[in-house]
């Protein structure tokens, strides 16, 4: 069974507006002809997968020192050469 409708683009784009965000980016993707869902999951590159996945602070005295660390950094950074 095959439908087709008349709709104007205006009432195309209000009616795509109104649709969770998942829906849209796979309307989306039929437009332009690829799988964007399918692809997001295999375009990410070991940097992005190193950032996501590593570890984070975890302690009080992990957060002191990497302020410390930061702080000595900033000095560091800011001394003027000569």
């Amino acid at each position: 069974m095959q439908l087709k409708l008349n709709i104007a683009y205006d009432q195309l784009i209000e009616l795509i507006k109104q649709l969770p965000a998942d829906k849209i980016r796979k309307v989306k993707a039929a437009i332009i002809g690829t799988n964007d869902v399918d692809k997001k999951k295999k375009d990410i590159k070991p940097l992005q997968k190193l950032l996501l996945e590593g570890s984070i602070m975890m302690s009080d005295k992990e957060f002191r020192a990497f302020n410390q660390n930061r702080k000595q950094m900033n000095q560091w950074r800011k001394r003027p050469f000569a």
